[in-house]
């Protein structure tokens, strides 16, 4: 067959449905493609394969969504995870730089203290 299912969606999209009722409208829909040659029975079964290759096309895009969505959630969460470690590392290091600086102020404490017995 050479009509194709765009073609005949082509159609249907085309005519002036606001001016006439559905059910002419689906009866000018056959009519002009039944004048034309064209099979109905081998355009619906050409339509519903066309369906069902969408619909499967549809599945596996979603199923594609669903892996990707699962990846950037545990990206998402790694991240949390690692801002945590930072944090922790950041007040480690903090903590420590503090105890420099006392340590520090001893050193210059004790230094001061063997400066007087050396005088």
């Amino acid at each position: 067959m050479s009509y194709t299912v765009e073609q005949a969606l082509h159609l249907y999209k085309n005519l002036p449905i606001d001016e006439m009722s559905p059910d002419l409208f689906n009866t000018v829909v056959k009519v002009s493609l039944d004048s034309a040659g064209v099979s109905i029975s081998e355009l619906k079964e050409m339509a519903e394969q066309k369906q069902d290759n969408i619909t499967e096309a549809i599945m596996g895009l979603q199923g594609e969504i669903s892996a990707v969505e699962e990846a950037a959630t545990e990206k998402k969460e790694q991240i949390v995870q690692l801002q945590n470690e930072v944090s922790s590392l950041e007040e480690a290091a903090a903590e420590k730089k503090k105890q420099v600086a006392d340590n520090q102020g001893k050193l210059e404490d004790i230094a001061q203290l063997i400066g007087l017995f050396e005088e």
